[in-house]
């Protein structure tokens, strides 16, 4: 029954949040959303309990506050997708750090992470030549049944038909590193998730006191296309946010085999991600929560 009502009252709210991002400048959006917290927190009690179990697991401070600070964060990074539409409404309110790292390296990996509102790179990168996304559109999300509720299914309905507006490519993470291999090898620029979930093999890193299972796939890729590997990092503010390029993992040919070249650039990239979970946690924690839930035979996230 708690499940039929929130989604009536996801369906209920569609259209006048749609509305209200329409008119309404982008931090005044935000801020809004983040002063309702204790109010959005009470009609998603169990996936704040849930979000709250996740921050003991971790070991954080303050896990009620910060499970109901790390759900908000995802509505507010759900709701940033419509305005690709209108991306000039929203480009006055983004901060590009370190664009010079993705700027003059060819070809080129951008490894982002579940971390902040990290869809607010893509209209910058779609600016760039040459740039593909490699992942799962919504559109196939939605053919092979990932999803189940109507909400869900409308959401990415919309994203798949705003990515779209904005031009980039997908290359499918589960048929397409063929495609990937060339792209690159032609001097293209790619962008993939380094703490992805998709795929049957994975590789165990200390993590956050722990330990966590990464797919060492991007990381292959950099070594077989010769590719600079570049995290990007997403930092949602008051009144804008902050998109960080970081100097690259690595560039040019690697110096070592395969195996040794994958490890040693997948702990760099964890390193490095956890620095910022550590930072802002509320960021990150929905997505650990989801990795827990999307296990099968082994823990793919967190062991």
């Amino acid at each position: 029954m708690t499940s039929y009502i929130t989604a009536v009252i996801r369906l209920l709210t569609w259209y006048p949040l749609r509305r209200l991002l329409a008119l309404a400048p982008p931090p005044r959006v935000w801020a809004l959303l983040l002063s309702k917290g204790p109010v959005i927190a009470r009609l998603f009690r169990q996936r704040v309990a849930d979000l709250a179990d996740t921050a003991r697991y971790l070991g954080l401070e303050n896990p009620d506050d910060l499970a109901a600070r790390a759900l908000v964060m995802h509505l507010l990074n759900e709701l940033d997708i419509f305005y690709f539409n209108r991306p000039g409404r929203l480009l006055p309110y983004l901060r590009v750090h370190g664009a010079e790292h993705i700027q003059s390296r060819k070809p080129l990996i951008v490894l982002f992470s579940h971390f902040g509102p990290n869809t607010l790179f893509l209209p910058i990168l779609a600016k760039q030549p040459g740039y593909a996304q490699i992942g799962l559109a919504p559109s196939e999300l939605i053919k092979e049944n990932k999803v189940t509720s109507l909400s869900q299914k409308k959401v990415l309905q919309t994203k798949d038909a705003l990515l779209r507006a904005l031009g980039i490519p997908f290359l499918s993470s589960q048929a397409g590193l063929r495609k990937a291999v060339k792209h690159l090898r032609s001097g293209g620029i790619v962008g993939v998730a380094g703490d992805g979930r998709f795929g049957r093999h994975f590789i165990p890193v200390p993590f956050l006191d722990t330990q966590a299972f990464f797919s060492p796939g991007p990381f292959k890729l950099a070594f077989l296309t010769k590719a600079s590997l570049v995290p990007a990092f997403a930092y949602r503010r008051k009144d804008r946010v902050d998109l960080l390029f970081e100097p690259p993992l690595s560039a040019g040919e690697p110096a070592t085999g395969k195996r040794a070249f994958t490890g040693a650039m997948l702990s760099r990239y964890a390193r490095r991600l956890e620095a910022h979970v550590r930072q802002a946690p509320a960021l990150y924690l929905y997505y650990v929560l989801l990795t827990r839930r999307h296990t099968t035979e082994v823990n793919r996230f967190i062991d």
